[in-house]
């Protein structure tokens, strides 16, 4: 039953967010800069590998452009994004830390070292990035949002909320953001603020299963079955493989005292638990079922 209250956050995805990368990874005019900057060519090649994630390929041509030219700022932002989405964090942080050395007042690379920690999952340093990255540019709506995200992953909820808040008047329609500030107010028991938040979200995202099934939580939570049933069944509708979906509608369909429904979705979870790999979901909802048949 713990499972009724599982969520899961957005990192802006660290997914999400990074996003902001585009900015870091614009190519360079050769007639404007091939003066001052001897590895153009190269540093260009390494910025079209990266678009097209090739990511050994752009690594190489950033090495060159840093041969040419040791103090490219650039070349060792964008090297750092090509090793962090290689799986070579370090490598990418010691990349960002010689750019910052270069460059101390560039808010993109504190961004992007403050990604690669949080994905180390040093939130703290993280949070130290974003925190420079904000004090350069008070319009960094991603700086915000991530630092949101490593504040709750270090359960500093209304911290989080105070930066999901600021995202939210850069960026009104940010359905993560809404999405995120409705986890963080449900951790601090402000249910009926995370019904609202998750709403909001589904009103700008109407194809996010998560949000819909958070919102079934809260709503469960708040007594509201037949709400969460309803929630439940559009976030199965939107993800089909979803177990927990299925799980949690089971629960629902059970206190609602529709026996024969919520043994089927317990059987359809316990399914796809099995596929999936989750022994310990899978027993739990073997254990339901067996319950219900008494």
């Amino acid at each position: 039953m713990n499972r009724l209250y599982q969520t899961a956050a957005v990192m802006l995805g660290m997914a999400l967010v990074l996003g902001t990368v585009a900015p870091s990874v614009d190519a360079r005019s050769p007639q404007s800069v091939l003066a001052q900057t001897p590895g153009v060519d190269a540093y260009n090649r390494g910025v079209d590998k990266l678009e097209k994630a090739d990511y050994p390929g752009a690594i190489a041509d950033f090495n060159r452009a840093i041969q040419l030219d040791p103090e490219d700022a650039e070349a060792y932002n964008n090297r750092g994004i090509a090793r962090r989405r290689s799986g070579d964090i370090r490598g990418a942080i010691a990349d960002y830390n010689e750019a910052l050395r270069i460059n101390p007042n560039n808010t993109k690379i504190f961004f992007n070292r403050g990604v690669a920690y949080g994905e180390s999952g040093d939130y703290r340093r993280a949070i130290t990035d974003y925190n420079q990255a904000i004090r350069i540019s008070s319009i960094n709506s991603s700086a915000y949002f991530n630092r949101g995200f490593a504040y709750s992953k270090l359960e500093q909820y209304q911290d989080a909320i105070v930066d999901y808040n600021r995202v939210l008047q850069l960026n009104p329609n940010s359905g993560d953001a809404y999405y995120n500030r409705g986890i963080a107010r449900r951790k601090l028991g402000d249910n009926q603020g995370a019904l609202k938040d998750y709403t909001d979200a589904i009103r700008l995202n109407p194809g996010d299963s998560e949000a819909y099934f958070n919102r079934g939580l809260t709503r469960s939570r708040l007594g509201d079955r037949k709400g969460a049933l309803v929630d439940y069944t559009q976030a199965i509708n939107l993800k089909p493989t979803d177990g927990d979906a299925y799980y949690n509608r089971g629960v629902v369909q059970s206190y609602l005292g529709n026996k024969k429904a919520a043994i089927g979705d317990f059987q359809k979870s316990a399914a796809l638990y099995q596929q999936q790999g989750q022994q310990d979901n899978y027993q739990d909802a073997i254990n339901a079922i067996q319950q219900l048949q008494k």
